[in-house]
């Protein structure tokens, strides 16, 4: 299955703008994926060795553990005043979770807009709707897990709230999902 999304943008992104708004969609499905399949949720090995490998915007590859049948693939257009992605994946559910999170980041979006980067993740943060599709779920299986330290919890917690930062970007200014 797949997932298209456009995002309408002010001015042509800078690289960085899109690597990042590239690898935000790619941190959602995996984070969606691994908390809610519960053979990789119950997986520490997997939460461990994705925290280990980082959650940088040049990294090429998903968490280990997760077989490349349920691997993401992305295709990225840039245009001037747009950037397109076409996801692909097997795992059904966790596309349609990332079409519902865009279509709340559009559906919030003045509350957010024109506001820094510690702002709007203020304002997603305490966003219900994010808060129940992203990072509640993550929260749940993080803690049920006794070998995986505070900071490690944390830091795939805070990858969870870039991608929503990265994906409201001032220059960003609507989103699209088909």
């Amino acid at each position: 299955m797949d997932l298209v999304l456009t995002l309408k943008t002010k001015r042509s992104l800078n690289t960085e703008q899109c690597f990042r708004a590239r690898k935000a969609i790619e941190h959602l499905y995996y984070l969606v994926t691994v908390a809610g399949t519960p053979k990789y949720a119950e997986d520490e090995d997997i939460w461990i060795g994705w925290v280990k490998m980082g959650f940088d915007t040049s990294l090429r590859e998903g968490p280990r553990g997760i077989p490349r049948t349920e691997k993401v693939r992305l295709e990225t257009q840039v245009e001037p005043r747009f950037i397109g992605f076409r996801v692909d994946a097997s795992n059904e559910g966790s596309l349609k979770v990332i079409g519902r999170v865009v279509e709340r980041l559009e559906a919030i979006k003045e509350s957010y807009q024109g506001k820094t980067d510690s702002e709007r993740l203020d304002i997603l943060s305490a966003d219900e709707n994010l808060a129940q599709m992203v990072l509640d779920p993550l929260v749940h299986v993080l803690g049920r897990h006794k070998n995986l330290r505070s900071e490690e919890s944390q830091r795939i917690i805070r990858a969870a709230q870039d991608a929503l930062v990265w994906l409201t970007d001032d220059d960003i200014i609507s989103f699209h999902v088909n």
